[in-house]
């Protein structure tokens, strides 16, 4: 059945593979070509990522180019292993083959986990490397041994690599081993291998961090765009994992079905608290803990939305599928689960930012000079053929012995790198008019014409 389940997990992953990238997947692409030097020494420290996404992007597009299919496949694959390795915990856990289905099924079908399976960022390899950590500490409390200690904290480093949000993973761990077992000598060597990978690191992450922390001061629009806890950030949580990307109007009937299904979806994970098997506790807090702690840093660092913390949604299937609910309502869920899926996979208003579109209209113009904010030059430079001219709100962007009677500007990511709309305010200065604008899937440009 599992390779049924696997089956159908692959095949939905593939529909509306060749979206176009959006802003955050082109600049994993350029990130990837950059060379050696270049990644680890200019790149990575300004950047707020580890590295093994990078890592596995670079290799894989030196294999299969660069193109949205080839570079997406790496994350269908790790949401496939994101199938298995759930339906395999469950598996230890359960006895019952229903139950242990419908979580597998449950993992396949989930539109969050669907979504992020498609997009080339490094969202799944997180969800699979704390999967396959949590396999791993569940075989070392099984059997306690050095083999079993020295495999868990290679599980994560992994892990660490992939995401860092996932350290709030750890406090789970450590809290479930001491409050069952306490700590055994062989644990020792998990310690090393994290003590070796910290200090080694140590560099790296420090420079990050103190770009981290300065989001707020250098671009406070951008901080609250990328994460900083408020009301409306902690309530997209429970309702983004169950309903994943989509929304419709009117937004009081979203509300309601968002919280109707929200409801069933999270009362019938918390069912199984009442259930006696053996790992309830750890799977309720890898669910719950890292997202809680997460909101509560970002009041300090601006790391709290939603999806950043998928890789805690399995935790919650695996609760809904080894709930005591009956398991017709367990199929219903999963119904819903392929509907929901099903919305946002054959309507592409839901689908990603359309530079490629965007791009061929150009193109359509005699490919003309485009200007755009230096920040979000990454998908132009990926699809456009012709001449990208990046400015800052800090600077002249115009040079006026050119004589250019028409400007074409990208208006994305103006209210976030130019609040005060200095760039406008210069074309207007220079007498040009706003004569025209395009949208393309979140994505506009304006033309302004003198």
């Amino acid at each position: 059945m599992i390779y049924l389940i696997l089956l159908l997990g692959f095949g939905l992953r593939l529909i509306s593979l060749n979206q176009s990238f959006w802003l955050d997947e082109t600049i994993q692409v350029w990130a990837s070509k950059l060379s050696w030097n270049d990644f680890w020494i200019e790149f990575l420290p300004k950047d707020f990522n580890p590295p093994l996404y990078y890592l596995i992007t670079r290799w894989w597009i030196r294999l299969f180019g660069d193109g949205e299919l080839a570079v997406r496949m790496t994350s269908v694959l790790m949401g496939v292993g994101v199938i298995f390795l759930t339906w395999k915990i469950a598996k230890r856990v359960s006895r019952n083959i229903n139950n242990v289905t419908i979580v597998g099924l449950l993992v396949g079908s989930g539109p969050l986990l669907i979504y992020y399976s498609q997009e080339a960022r490094a969202y799944m390899l997180a969800t699979f490397t704390v999967l396959l950590t949590t396999l791993l500490f569940i075989n070392y409390l099984s059997k306690e041994n050095w083999l079993n200690s020295i495999l868990l904290g290679l599980g994560v480093v992994l892990m660490l690599m992939s995401h860092y949000l996932t350290i709030l993973i750890l406090p789970v761990f450590i809290g479930f081993l001491i409050f069952k077992k306490g700590f055994d000598k062989t644990m020792m060597a998990v310690t090393l291998i994290l003590v070796i990978f910290g200090i080694s690191y140590l560099p790296i992450f420090r420079s990050q961090l103190k770009v981290g922390t300065g989001v707020e001061s250098t671009a406070p629009v951008w901080s609250k765009v990328i994460g900083q806890a408020n009301l409306k950030s902690g309530l997209l949580l429970p309702v983004k994992f169950v309903i994943g990307r989509i929304s419709f109007q009117p937004q009081w009937l979203y509300g309601v079905i968002a919280f109707i299904l929200m409801s069933i979806f999270w009362g019938s994970a918390l069912l199984s608290l009442k259930e006696n098997f053996k790992y309830k506790w750890l799977f309720f807090g890898l669910l719950a803990f890292p997202p809680t702690i997460g909101f509560l840093i970002s009041f300090w660092l601006p790391v709290f939305s939603y999806f950043r913390f998928v890789f805690c949604l399995p935790f919650l299937y695996l609760l809904i599928g080894l709930s005591p609910i009956n398991d017709k309502l367990k199929y219903f869920l999963v119904i819903i689960n392929l509907i929901l899926s099903g919305i946002y996979l054959f309507n592409p208003q839901f689908y990603r930012e359309n530079w490629k579109e965007l791009a061929r209209w150009l193109n359509e113009q005699e490919t003309p000079p485009v200007y755009v904010i230096n920040q979000v030059k990454f998908p132009l430079e990926h699809y456009y053929d012709g001449k990208i001219n990046k400015i800052t709100p800090k600077q002249r962007f115009i040079d006026e012995s050119m004589n250019r009677y028409r400007v074409y500007l990208v208006s994305y990511g103006l209210p976030i790198f130019d609040p005060e709309d200095k760039i406008r305010q210069e074309l207007k200065i220079m007498n040009y008019d706003l004569r025209r604008g395009e949208s393309f899937r979140q994505v506009g440009i304006e033309v302004w014409e003198k």
